[in-house]
């Protein structure tokens, strides 16, 4: 099975720039330097209405939503998130140059992380050097699968932190949208 999939979405522009204009007008993740923060399917699809209705084309109502700010450099240590379904991650601003990279185990181990706030994720341990397998630019909406061993390259020359927003979906689990 491949791990991402590009799609087509009409009125991309538009849809990125109410994105960016919910991130920096109804979350506090800008400010607060946090790299990631859940937001209200309700909230955001009254806000982006434009978005929900791309997404209809291709799956069930979203679950649950999150931004995510990258600041340059940076590196995103490579982990495995904990839901495996496939997701969609929309690009907002400061995307091009930045990459997603995917990376084979190579015999490394994993232990299951759980945050304060409850949150699993996968660690991956450092035992041998990990096999880059692919990377993404997002440059445009992308279907992947999370449970691929991955993290985020950000370059020092972006001229502002990468924000993106990413779903999963309700009763869902749309892997035919990569293969």
């Amino acid at each position: 099975m491949a791990i991402y999939k590009f799609v087509d979405i009409e009125n991309e522009t538009l849809i990125a720039d109410k994105l960016y204009d919910f991130v920096v007008n109804h979350t506090d993740i800008l400010p607060t330097k946090r790299s990631w923060t859940p937001v209200s399917t309700t909230t955001l699809q009254t806000h982006v209405p434009e978005l929900f209705d791309e997404l209809k084309k291709f799956v069930e109502q979203p679950v649950d939503i999150s931004a995510f700010v990258y600041r340059p450099p940076g590196y995103e240590e490579a982990h495995i998130d904990d839901s495996k379904e496939v997701r969609f991650l929309f690009p907002v601003r400061n995307c091009q140059g930045s990459y997603t990279k995917f990376y084979d185990l190579n015999g490394n181990t994993v232990t299951r992380m759980v945050e304060a706030k409850g949150n699993v994720w996968w660690k991956i341990g450092n035992e041998f050097p990990l096999k880059e397998i692919d990377r993404l630019e997002l440059l445009k909406p992308v279907f992947f699968g999370p449970g691929t061993p991955h993290g985020v390259y950000t370059p020092p020359n972006l001229p502002g932190p990468r924000i993106s927003f990413t779903c999963s979906f309700k009763n869902s689990n749309p892997e035919y949208l990569i293969k």
